[in-house]
């Protein structure tokens, strides 16, 4: 079974947009809220990505997904739940 990781600072729309597409379509993940230590977070994330140091940055099993434009895309077409043992009918 995928595991979703959501990258996310506080007061972040975009990343609240990010976390309310996962509630709404029911989809488990892991929130990191790199508010505390987001410069730093953000070189890391930078490395991770490939490139992209903002956020949200959404992580399947460690496999960089994009932003909460691609995670709408990917609700959207039903491609995230080929990352999930059982995906919704």
């Amino acid at each position: 079974m995928g595991k979703l990781l959501l990258y996310t600072i506080q007061g972040c729309p975009y990343c609240s947009t990010a976390r309310n597409l996962l509630d709404t379509n029911t989809i488990d993940y892991e929130e990191v809220d790199i508010t505390p230590d987001s410069s730093n977070w953000r070189d890391k994330l930078q490395k991770m990505s490939g490139g992209e140091r903002s956020v949200p940055q959404i992580y399947i099993d460690g496999k960089y997904m994009g932003q909460d434009d691609e995670l709408k895309d990917l609700i959207d077409s039903k491609k995230i739940y080929e990352f999930f043992k059982n995906p919704p009918l």
